[in-house]
């Protein structure tokens, strides 16, 4: 999967607003990128995992859980399509993940390493 399908859904985020489909281009020239598809309940982060990534979901919804000791299932807060996961971790002290991430529905999601968001 290619990113230049995505870019017009890219330059309707905030983050990427002032960027044109061609600068967006040359920035996800580098492989310190991935999207992947993810299907319905399919654990994207697991509770305590080192957040390396900020992920923008490009299509689908995706859920951060709480799970207790006894296997119940408290969902914190759901996010769709444009929405960023992850920028509020991925360069704090304590960069794990609070909460299981989960698809909600079949998803794609743009994996971005901490090393691209530098650039």
């Amino acid at each position: 999967m290619t990113i230049k399908k995505y870019l017009k859904t890219l330059e309707k985020n905030s983050l990427f607003k002032e960027f044109s489909e061609n600068k967006l281009s040359q920035l996800f020239k580098t492989n310190k990128h991935y999207i992947k598809e993810y299907t319905k309940d399919q654990v994207i982060h697991l509770q305590n995992e080192v957040c390396i990534f900020m992920d923008i979901i490009l299509s689908g919804q995706v859920a951060g859980q709480k799970i207790d000791e006894n296997g119940n299932i408290l969902t914190i807060s759901t996010f769709t399509d444009n929405d960023i996961v992850g920028a509020n971790l991925i360069y704090a002290s304590r960069n794990h993940y609070p909460m299981t991430v989960m698809s909600k529905s079949n998803s794609i999601i743009l994996h971005i390493h901490k090393e691209l968001i530098l650039e």
